[in-house]
């Protein structure tokens, strides 16, 4: 898929778009892929502990679902990216 999700220990989960990078010269080492969309504890309506996993939601491309050691399952809009 174009986009890839992240879930990290420090409670975050991040959004890329994998295909939205700059042409690159074959021989230079890869560039680093910029987070479309991120958020953490300290936003607000994030998880407030780490982020064990994240899968996105089968019926609805714009739409994920998040667990945490918070023990709180979050279901995300990826338009808005609030639960």
């Amino acid at each position: 898929g174009r986009y890839l999700l992240s879930a990290a220990a420090d409670s975050s989960i991040g959004l890329y778009d994998v295909e939205d990078r700059p042409a690159a010269d074959e021989s230079a080492p890869p560039e680093k892929i910029g987070e479309l969309a991120k958020v953490s504890k300290s936003d607000g309506g994030g998880h407030s502990l780490t982020v064990s996993s994240i899968e996105w939601f089968s019926h609805d491309t714009g739409v994920f679902v998040s667990g945490g050691y918070d023990c709180l399952i979050k279901l995300w809009d990826t338009n808005t990216f609030v639960p």
